[in-house]
């Protein structure tokens, strides 16, 4: 997964375009087969610069799934001064969600687990994935982060509250 997302972001910087699967080189075909959602964050000098995911599969397979979120991160930080050898991936493969139903969000573990929060209205939502940042160190802060970005106080009893488990591929 993490070579298709370095292709696809080596491509995108030479022709500022997309790839298709055939532009690049797939060494498990069983993504072609698989079908499941990812998150693909780009990092510069350390810092997070961009970062696209979906909350569940959009794509017909892990390969367009991994190209699709490649090229919405990369959109997102066309400010930033980049080349393939300036910017590190991370791709999280989500292998686990769970709605929460019989515990609070506080009960999860922050270093090995990550959460989706989905507004009851459906209007909002947000995403933190494990170990994401070295600023989140209790729950305190796991909470000032979600409030942050969904823009409003993050009161659990007004969101669905999914547990999700990823397994992390980075080229770090």
């Amino acid at each position: 997964m993490l070579q298709i997302a370095q292709q696809t972001l080596n491509f995108l910087i030479l022709n500022n375009t997309p790839p298709t699967k055939n532009d690049l080189t797939i060494e498990n075909s069983a993504l072609n087969e698989t079908k499941w959602s990812i998150f693909v964050t780009l990092y510069k000098d350390g810092n997070i610069v961009s970062s696209s995911g979906n909350i569940k599969e959009i794509e017909n397979d892990l390969i367009n799934e991994i190209i699709a979120n490649t090229f919405d991160a990369y959109k997102k930080m066309l400010s930033e001064s980049i080349s393939a050898e300036n910017i590190q991936i991370r791709v999280d493969f989500v292998s686990q969600r769970t709605l929460l139903q019989n515990k609070s969000i506080t009960e999860i573990n922050p270093v090995s687990h990550w959460v989706i929060v989905i507004k009851k209205t459906q209007d909002k939502a947000g995403v933190i994935l494990p170990n994401i940042s070295t600023n989140i160190t209790s729950w305190k802060d796991f909470i000032a982060a979600l409030s942050m970005k969904l823009w409003e106080n993050f009161e659990e009893e007004n969101y669905y509250v999914y547990e999700i488990a990823t397994q992390s591929f980075t080229s770090f």
